[in-house]
């Protein structure tokens, strides 16, 4: 019967007032812990836990929290070893997939459109389903606007009609 016993010495890890993540199916949405980064890819981190669970914090919220330092150089952001400490946005235990964040609940409360979660802490569809293409949105000097623009229509002049651009 061989087997290995895996121990983990690391005070960040054996200190850690949060709860440990052991499963996938014990992973609940928004508890929070501490992981160790496993991989660190342009698109992604890779958050190992205990047990062999893993998780991803994908390229998107880094994008959006680092910004430039993330797309020229994720390592100098980021390193193989390092504790981090990682909230649990959805567990799919037959999967064994977990998606994590490592924004606090206050942090995504304050960014609902990069996290989904809005002022209540609760998941939702995301910004983009709360003002659907085209709807006109009242903005303020001083409002936090994050998206990707996908094309542009003047809507004071006139559309010609076979000579304006598909898909705008």
């Amino acid at each position: 019967a061989g087997g290995a016993l895996l121990l983990s010495l690391k005070p960040s890890l054996l200190d850690s007032p949060l709860p440990r993540i052991a499963s996938y199916a014990g992973a609940a949405a928004g508890a929070s812990s501490h992981g160790t980064i496993e991989a660190v890819r342009p698109t992604a981190l890779i958050v190992a836990f205990l047990n062999g669970v893993k998780g991803v914090v994908f390229g998107s919220e880094l994008r959006a929290t680092l910004g430039a330092v993330w797309d020229s150089d994720p390592a100098s952001c980021y390193s193989v070893g390092q504790t981090v400490e990682a909230r649990v946005l959805r567990s799919e235990p037959a999967k064994r997939r977990l998606v994590l964040s490592l924004l606090s609940h206050e942090q995504a409360a304050a960014t609902p459109a990069l996290t989904g979660v809005g002022n209540g802490g609760t998941a939702k569809a995301g910004a983009a389903a709360q003002y659907p293409p085209g709807a006109a949105v009242a903005l303020r000097a001083g409002d936090e606007v994050r998206g990707v623009v996908a094309g542009w229509q003047d809507r004071a002049a006139p559309k010609e009609e076979g000579g304006g651009e598909e898909g705008v």
